[in-house]
Parts: C-alpha cells; sequence; structure tokens
C-alpha cells in the first residue's frame, strides 16, 4: 500500500516540485547571503515559492490525468487560495511583524509570505514537474 502510495504520479509530482523548489530556495539565499544555511531547505518563504511549486504540480497531474474533473476544479481553487494566501495575507504578517521586531527590539519569529514573482517562479516549477512526471 505505501509502495503504491510511493509511486502514484500525483504524488510524485507534489513532492519532487516541493524538493527542487527548496533545494533552489537554499541555493538562491546561499548565493544572495553568501552563506549556505541547511535550514534554508526546509523553511517557508523566499524563492520560489514551494507551497504553490507543490499544489500547482498536484492540481497539473490531476488535470494530465483527468482533464477538466471535478477534481482538477477543486484542486485548482485549492492552488488559487494557497498563492493568494502566500501573497497576502502572509506577506502582510512579515511586513507588521518585521516592523514590530523594529520598533519594539524584539526578535518575534515569523515566516515571510512571497512576491508575485515568488509565486510565478512556484507556478513554473509545478507545471514543468508535472509534464515531465507525466511525459516519463
Amino acid at each position: 500500500m505505501l509502495w503504491n502510495i510511493l509511486l502514484n504520479k500525483i504524488f510524485l509530482a507534489g513532492i519532487i516540485a516541493w524538493f527542487i523548489a527548496q533545494l533552489l530556495k537554499f541555493i538562491i539565499d546561499g548565493i544572495r547571503t553568501k552563506n549556505f544555511h541547511l535550514k534554508m531547505i526546509l523553511l517557508p518563504g523566499k524563492m520560489p515559492s514551494s507551497h504553490t511549486a507543490t499544489i500547482v504540480a498536484v492540481a497539473a497531474s490531476i488535470y494530465l490525468l483527468e482533464g477538466v474533473s471535478n477534481l482538477f476544479m477543486l484542486a485548482l481553487f485549492v492552488a488559487i487560495i494557497v498563492m493568494y494566501d502566500s501573497m497576502t495575507s502572509r506577506r502582510q504578517i512579515g511586513i507588521i511583524t518585521t516592523a514590530l521586531n523594529e520598533k519594539l527590539k524584539k526578535k518575534l519569529r515569523y515566516f515571510e509570505g512571497h512576491t508575485p514573482l515568488q509565486v510565478l517562479a512556484g507556478i513554473a516549477i509545478g507545471i514543468g514537474v508535472a509534464l515531465l512526471i507525466w511525459t516519463i
């Protein structure tokens, strides 16, 4: 049973898209800061959006399997909600927390949201991985 889940193309597309996005995040942040931190492999935020890459890979895989079905429409709406939330609510929380940290001289922990460019990069990764998985 576990083996069937692990070999499921929809599951594989989501996991591989997440891993690629997180690996790119590690590399991009390391180049930008000139300091590579392994913790970046697991943290949310920054470039590209791994949440977006994951859910878009899943939604695209469902589309490639079923076309425009009820399940695809559900996945599409979940993807839109994830992307919208990461660019609005989570991003605003990050901005507010940064301002509070500066004002209160504290270090409140938060995970920043995403810019539209970071979400677009996640979309590209998700679609690319889904297409790759389904052509193999």
